[in-house]
């Protein structure tokens, strides 16, 4: 019997002292400054909404989370050099919606996508796209769009920031789920998709709603559809692509992750703050204003969405006959 307390005594001992690494990784980390990589410029929407994720992360710790935009090739050049880091915690990225469209116009890139990553959270997102006309345009909503576009002698044209982005691919999709035929033709500026929408030498602009409100609200275009499953509240007149086109779903997303084998119990930890972090009223408020929606996810969730996304994109990009970078 008193073997057998002393075995047990020492199996108990063991399995605290397996347990202890990480529970003083918990309580250490951060010991210094944190870096918060993403893929894109200074000053741009995914810049504005890694900063508030780094302000709100650095006032619960009380260690620097430092903002390192680190633009080109859509992101995968940030995600490169996020998923060959140490996976310590020190080296974070916000990935965007970008990152699984990448894995499906890059032929090959240096890293598995979702394999090479630990998704941690999402921060923001749910934002939908804006199809937006000017005012005389006999299409009012996805149903004319759709209806029009199969009697129509020649394809609509449509303007996007560019070959293989998002918006493009948004379009792609509408095209093949409803069974029509668009022409793209990609923009490196915005404003001047907007001059050729204005003079009707093209059909339809896709963009953000922030992009693209002032101009709805001051009537110089109108919006004929959301890219969201439901309305936008924002635009709460201009109807969904889903309404017509059951299953359509194509929604912007903002999340922190890591390189594969980032520590369970850092994860939690951080997961745990942003929840934190994207209830409080001023971070709502900001993020509204970058054109998105406050919002947290399981790590998961985000794994989920971002598996799901490539699987999406990768098959209109084939159907579309896109050619991969």
């Amino acid at each position: 019997m008193r073997f057998e307390l002393k075995r047990r005594t020492l199996l108990t001992g063991a399995a605290a002292s397996l347990a202890l690494p990480s529970i003083l990784r918990a309580a250490e980390w951060p010991a210094r400054a944190v870096t918060l990589a993403h893929g894109f410029g200074p000053g741009g929407n995914s810049d504005g909404i890694a900063r508030v994720a780094a302000e709100g992360l650095t006032a619960h710790i009380k260690q620097s989370f430092i903002v390192d935009p680190r633009p080109g090739a859509g992101g995968t050049t940030a995600a490169d050099q996020i998923a060959r880091a140490e996976p310590d915690g020190y080296s974070l990225i916000m990935l965007t919606g970008a990152h699984a469209v990448a894995a499906a116009v890059y032929a090959k890139l240096p890293y598995q996508t979702v394999d090479d990553f630990t998704f941690i959270s999402l921060i923001a997102g749910g934002t939908p796209f804006t199809i937006a006309t000017y005012p005389d345009h006999p299409v009012n909503n996805p149903k004319d769009l759709i209806e029009q576009a199969k009697k129509a002698n020649r394809p609509f044209t449509y303007a996007s920031s560019g070959i293989g982005t998002t918006l493009h691919l948004a379009m792609e999709l509408l095209a093949s789920q409803a069974g029509i035929k668009l022409q793209h033709v990609p923009y490196k500026q915005n404003a001047q998709s907007m001059v050729d929408l204005l003079s009707k030498r093209l059909d339809f602009v896709i963009n953000g709603p922030a992009s693209v409100f002032p101009q709805i609200q001051s009537k110089e275009i109108k919006a004929i559809a959301v890219t969201s499953p439901q309305r936008y509240a924002d635009l709460p007149d201009v109807p969904a692509i889903a309404e017509v086109l059951p299953g359509y779903d194509v929604t912007s997303y903002y999340g922190i992750a890591g390189p594969k084998g980032l520590p369970a119990d850092i994860v939690a930890k951080l997961q745990g703050i942003i929840a934190d972090v994207v209830k409080q009223e001023a971070n709502i408020s900001r993020i509204k204003g970058l054109g998105s929606t406050a919002m947290s996810s399981t790590s998961q969730q985000f794994h989920n969405r971002v598996e799901a996304d490539v699987a999406k994109w990768t098959k209109v990009v084939k159907d579309a006959n896109i050619e991969r970078i």
